[in-house]
Formats: C-alpha cells, structure tokens, sequence
C-alpha cells in the first residue's frame, strides 16, 4: 500500500479522475495524521508502479509506503 499525497485538493481530484479511467484501483482517503500535507486529501493506491503509469502527467508531489516511510526520488 502506498499514499501518493499531492499539494492541493484539486490535483488529488485530477489524479482520482485519471486513475478512474486508467481501471487502477485505488482510494482517496484522509491523509494520515504523522503525514504533513497542504491538501487533507491523499491517494491511497496497492499498485504504485500502474498508478505512476497513470499518472505520467499528474505526479504526486511525495509518496509514502504503508509504514508511513517517505519514499525517495519519485521514479
């Protein structure tokens, strides 16, 4: 599981839109308390690697693991 956390709420509306028409499967969620973001709003996705092929146009700003690690350079 991995949170793609984004900087406003509407880029995690655009990337809801996308992933929806991409057939990934994912959540928007409440962005976990010990993740600090601009946006409350987050992603919540199992397939990182469908997800950012989705999402080539709309990157994530960071991206967490499910232990709330913050993952490094965005690939």
């Amino acid at each position: 599981m991995y949170y793609l956390i984004y900087r406003r709420t509407l880029d995690v509306m655009k990337a809801d839109m996308v992933l929806s028409g991409a057939g990934v499967s994912y959540e928007v969620v409440p962005v976990p308390k010990s993740i600090s973001s601009e946006c409350g709003l987050c992603i919540r996705v199992g397939d990182l690697q469908a997800a950012l092929d989705a999402l080539s146009h709309h990157r994530p700003l960071k991206i967490y693991n499910a232990e709330l690690e913050e993952l490094g350079d965005i690939p």
